[in-house]
């Protein structure tokens, strides 16, 4: 993922899991350390209902340790009546979350941590506990929280990003827990993050909220179906491996043969006949390879090369998936702030209508120019003079809307970031495909100079047969001859043949049974649940 991905995505979560998701905390009375439970609504799920959705609450202790869990349902009748319940819950979360912290390098406990000042380190560690098919069942956890600048300075993020707003810095993480182990790749090449640390220095130590979301929705789109086509291609690079050991192992043979030959001089007329029929059999294996590459060669440039152009436009549509689930959650989180936000900004639309300001809801296509014109009316001395007689302050609700508007600028951003990445899936991929076709033309070069080697070989063989007088100078010619093109067969065979199938074999292959697997581990255990984990705060 790069850098340029990762910094967008990390955007979005700023907005879900600070202002959407404290907004569903406050908003369902969730967000005590001590919950309201055992509250449902009257109108509870029945035959005619059906499930909208389900959001899980985690209520974790600073240590990460599970404190209390309430399930959130969100059902409709055929009346097309909405119902909310929340219930006390057992469920077996699929995340495990463990919170270590150290102050000036020694542990220390979260509790013990408040009021204290030094160097201090919070890691937020996720592991995947939900595993099926042999795979762990794909999530993806944002997290986020926000730091008073009075309490803390010099922050630094690894697996996240840092957003300051002058008061307070927001602090904000992607990671895939499992994920890593599921595509088989090795740290030290690609690191996909399942942990966020933060080390900060801080003064009188105190944090409030810290909300992680998990969901595995976004992976039930992902599709790696088509990408069997490439199977009969596996098959022929297995047989074409075949047949090159076997001629490998022929060339040895004769080279043996072709010494002993040399060492029994006297026998020369019967083994040099023996050693022409075998000259033959040589020269019609070699042409007999020649054209099975000349065969593979054909079917890579048609049944491959249509193959990859499925893997090329496969990819592209999983992350045209990836982009539209990451403007579909963008979207609802711009629709679920607006919804959040206009409540408080209706008392104001009177005042303004006196002011000549827009006074009307934010919608997705009018918050920059509402919000605009709404900024710079905050400067204006008669607009400050109106809003105070009101009891409004105009400086605070300019910082409240520039707040408001960066945060909507950037989860557009993301959108359109998100799409030119699914840009740059197409042409890594084309880049595969030319460079496998490039491989298999060099390859049948290799076995055509090969099968012109033997053909010369067989017509020596021959002529040597008829040429009796000088048959001891020309057996001696011969071995020599014969123990390079053993050598030169087994080099070709190890440097050119089973490279390119191991390649194909152990990467290519490999990765898209990876893809595969994963793509129906998503699928079979896709849901609309999302759990909600929130750590109790420290406070003095």
């Amino acid at each position: 993922m790069s850098k340029k991905l990762k910094l967008t995505i990390f955007s979005a979560i700023i907005l879900s899991g600070v202002i959407g998701v404290a907004a569903t905390f406050a908003a369902k009375g969730l967000g005590n350390s001590s919950p309201v439970t055992n509250s449902t609504n009257s109108n509870s799920l029945d035959s005619a209902s059906k499930l909208v959705d389900e959001n899980v609450y985690v209520f974790a202790k600073t240590d990460g340790s599970t404190r209390k869990i309430i399930s959130s349902d969100w059902t409709r009748n055929l009346d097309v009546d909405e119902y909310l319940s929340i219930r006390d819950d057992n469920k077996k979360i699929p995340i495990e979350l463990k919170v270590t912290y150290t102050l000036d390098g020694k542990e220390i406990s979260g509790n013990d941590l408040a009021g204290k000042s030094g160097k201090v380190t919070m890691r937020y560690e996720y592991t995947n506990r939900s595993i099926a098919s042999g795979y762990y069942v794909p999530y993806a956890v944002v997290s986020g929280l926000m730091l008073d600048n009075e309490h803390f300075k010099n922050i630094e993020v690894k697996n996240g990003k840092l957003i300051n707003d002058g008061a307070r810095t927001i602090v904000a993480g992607l990671m895939m827990p499992g994920m890593q182990e599921n595509l088989g790749l090795s740290s030290a090449d690609f690191e996909i993050p399942s942990y966020l640390e933060i080390t900060t220095d801080a003064s009188n130590f105190e944090l409030g909220m810290v909300v992680s979301v998990v969901t595995n929705e976004i992976f039930s789109d992902l599709d790696f179906s088509g990408l069997n086509s490439v199977e009969q291609l596996s098959a022929e690079l297995n047989k074409m491996s075949s047949a090159m050991d076997q001629l490998v192992g022929g060339s040895a043979d004769l080279t043996t043969g072709i010494e002993k030959l040399y060492e029994k001089a006297s026998a020369l007329p019967d083994g040099v006949a023996k050693l022409s029929a075998g000259s033959l059999e040589l020269k019609a294996g070699t042409a007999k390879l020649d054209a099975g590459v000349a065969q593979l060669q054909n079917k890579v440039k048609t049944n491959l090369q249509t193959g990859a152009n499925q893997i090329v436009g496969d990819n592209y549509a999983n992350s045209t998936a990836l982009s539209a689930g990451v403007e579909k959650l963008a979207n609802n989180v711009i629709g679920s702030t607006l919804t959040q936000y206009n409540p408080s900004f209706e008392p104001l639309f009177p005042i303004f209508e006196t002011v000549d300001l827009p006074a009307e809801a934010l919608t997705h296509d009018n918050y920059n120019t509402i919000l605009t014109a709404w900024i710079a009316a905050m400067d204006k001395p008669e607009v400050v003079a109106i809003l105070s007689n009101y009891g409004q302050n105009a400086q605070e609700l300019k910082v409240k809307f520039n707040t408001l508007k960066t945060s909507l600028i950037q989860l557009d951003t993301l959108i359109a970031q998100t799409k030119a990445y699914t840009e740059g899936v197409n042409q890594v991929a084309a880049g595969i495909n030319n460079e496998l076709i490039l491989g298999i033309d060099e390859l049948k070069a290799g076995t055509t100079k090969i099968a012109a080697g033997t053909s010369e070989l067989s017509n020596g063989v021959e002529t040597l047969n008829n040429s009796a007088p000088a048959l001891v100078d020309g057996i001696s010619q011969l071995r020599d001859g014969s123990t390079k093109l053993s050598a030169g067969l087994k080099q070709f065979n190890e440097e050119a043949v089973k490279k390119l199938v191991n390649v194909y074999n152990n990467n290519v292959r490999g990765i898209i049974d990876r893809l595969q697997a994963i793509s129906n581990v998503a699928k079979n255990n896709s849901s609309k649940t999302k759990y909600i984990y929130r750590i109790d705060e420290i406070k003095k």
